[in-house]
């Protein structure tokens, strides 16, 4: 079994019932998700609009 990475401390912090463990594991993996969107979702959705000539409101 794995014992490294974010999935591996959320599911040890349940079990052990430490929800500050549990909060802040979930707050990393929010930050992770919107960094991820706005650098290279962001990028791709900007060029989907130049590209059907769509205008970025």
């Amino acid at each position: 079994f794995v014992s490294l990475g974010l999935g591996f401390l959320l599911m040890m912090g349940r079990e052990l019932n430490d929800m500050s463990q549990v909060i802040a594991v979930m707050i990393i993996i929010i930050i992770i998700g919107l960094v991820v969107d706005k650098l290279i979702f962001a990028k791709l959705e900007r060029n989907l609009y130049e590209r059907w000539g769509l205008d970025l409101a």
